[in-house]
């Protein structure tokens, strides 16, 4: 698996922010240009960390790089910052992390990775390589999931 990791300017946030993503890596039987150049779209898994946590908690506290390599999915683990990833226009300048993660974040995975946009269902239950935090993440995953089904 590929890590990538992301530090941009967000508009929703009116800050900085910091992403870490997974991506398939070379099947060792395909040639390089053959490989990036088919097009090919994989299905995405959003993991979201808990409060007090932050976006390298499923790195280092799961098997979450195994369960991708395993299952050939792009994993999108943002930084919410302890926001409860809801939008807080009275806090600071303004910090709308439900607006980032649907209408900055989500697009820029979408745009810039090979990212499929088909609407995956989750697993019904997910393995124990990622023990902590499901509950809350599913119930925002199948929300964001909704959301991204209706929006692009």
């Amino acid at each position: 698996m590929a890590l990538v990791h992301l530090n941009f300017q967000s508009k929703y946030l009116a800050g900085n922010t910091d992403v870490n993503l997974l991506l398939p890596d070379l099947p060792r039987t395909e040639e390089p240009g053959a490989f990036y150049a088919s097009g090919k779209k994989f299905p995405v898994l959003w993991l979201l960390h808990g409060t007090f946590g932050d976006y390298t908690d499923w790195l280092r506290k799961s098997n979450v790089e195994l369960y991708a390599c395993e299952k050939d999915l792009i994993v999108v683990m943002p930084s919410a910052q302890n926001t409860d990833y809801a939008n807080w226009d009275g806090f600071g300048v303004g910090c709308k992390m439900w607006d980032y993660l649907t209408e900055e974040l989500m697009p820029l995975v979408y745009g810039w990775f090979p990212a499929s946009k088909e609407k995956n269902p989750l697993p019904h239950r997910l393995p124990q390589a990622l023990p902590f935090q499901t509950d809350f993440c599913l119930t925002v995953l199948c929300v964001l999931s909704d959301k991204k089904s209706r929006s692009y």
